[in-house]
Formats: C-alpha cells, structure tokens, sequence
C-alpha cells in the first residue's frame, strides 16, 4: 500500500505530451536505418535505451567475461568477438539496435503477428 498518493507534475505531463508528439510526427524515423527489413519499432529503441544500455554498460574494447566464460564487447555483444577488438561508441549503438531488431523483435513477431496490430477498442466490450 503506498504511503503517499501519486499526482502528477505540470513537468511530467509536459514529458510525456512531448514524447507522444514525437512519435506522432515519427520523430523515431532516424534509427529506420538500423532496421534491416522494415521500419524500426519504438518498442526496440526503448528497449536498447532504457533497458539493455544502462544495465549493460559501455565497453570499448573486448574483454572475456569470467561468469559467461566468452568474449564480449559495447554493450554485451558476444557474436563474433574476440581479444584484442576496438568498436567506437557509434558501431556499439549501431550493433546493438540491429541485434535486438532482427534477432529478437523479427523472431517474436514472426511467431506472434498479432502483437503489431494495434488493440481494438470493440475487443474489450
């Protein structure tokens, strides 16, 4: 039971109008360039931007992970490193967005088409 009541802040509403106005206008148009086969889903880029980058951490150089026993690099990337690798901030960014889209998102949508669609109002009456 929380102790004190949640209201919102004129600051908080001003957030988030602002960020649905940007993906109304398709302000998330910029990383399509990441995306393989279609147009980048926001569902990816907050997941690489608020879950995965701040709880992987930045890493420049490959290193070997003692609790996976592998080499990896940027952002937990492990598919074909090895010692000795350098990677620049954009390459970790840019790999990163292309795994979680085409390794990730691409299979579950494949195995779940339905989930692209939007809710139907009508379904919940």
């Amino acid at each position: 039971m929380p102790i004190n009541k949640i209201t919102p802040t004129k600051r908080g509403k001003a957030a988030i109008a602002a960020v649905l106005i940007g993906i109304a206008s398709g302000g998330y148009a910029t990383y399509d360039r990441y995306a393989t086969t279609q147009k980048m889903d926001p569902a990816v880029i907050l997941a690489v931007e608020k879950g995965i980058m701040p709880w992987e951490g930045l890493v420049l150089k490959s290193h070997w992970d003692p609790f996976a026993k592998i080499w990896d690099i940027c952002y937990g990337e492990t598919k074909g490193i090895g010692p000795g690798m350098t990677k620049t901030k954009a390459e970790c960014f840019d790999m990163l967005l292309r795994r979680v889209h085409d390794d990730y998102y691409q299979k579950i949508m494949e195995c779940s088409p339905n989930l692209a669609k939007p809710p139907s109002v009508f379904a919940l009456q």
